[in-house]
């Protein structure tokens, strides 16, 4: 698979003319100097498809520094559910202390070697 574009993307909105029809906005994605996506906003689907450019934007940058490949695999999802667990089985002791339990421990380190391609 070749690699995609490195993050951070953007996005610009512009109207594109038409001789025979009104002008009709568009939202370009576009990283490293170049447009990745075109999404035309027109008529009912209009609010629809700019929440899905955003969402897109939103999605790509913040998971910059993961691979494709652990994205597939479902590592955003592990990565939530291992925190989830971490901080669910955080026990502070009266000293000042905390215990984590041992298997919250294993699903989060499981997770993180998941998302850097090591697992």
């Amino acid at each position: 698979m070749a690699a995609h574009t490195e993050e951070p993307w953007g996005k610009e909105r512009y109207d594109i003319s038409n001789p025979f029809a009104p002008s009709i906005p568009h939202i370009f994605i576009e990283g490293g100097g170049r447009t990745i996506a075109d999404v035309g906003l027109w008529t009912d689907l209009a609010a629809k498809q700019e929440a899905n450019a955003a969402r897109i934007l939103a999605a790509v940058n913040a998971c910059a520094g993961l691979s494709t490949e652990a994205l597939e695999r479902g590592v955003v999802k592990d990565l939530l559910a291992a925190c989830g667990s971490v901080v669910k089985l955080w026990i502070p002791r009266d000293d000042g202390q905390v215990v984590i339990l041992r298997a919250a421990l294993d699903e989060a380190q499981a997770a993180l070697s998941k998302a850097k391609g090591e697992g």
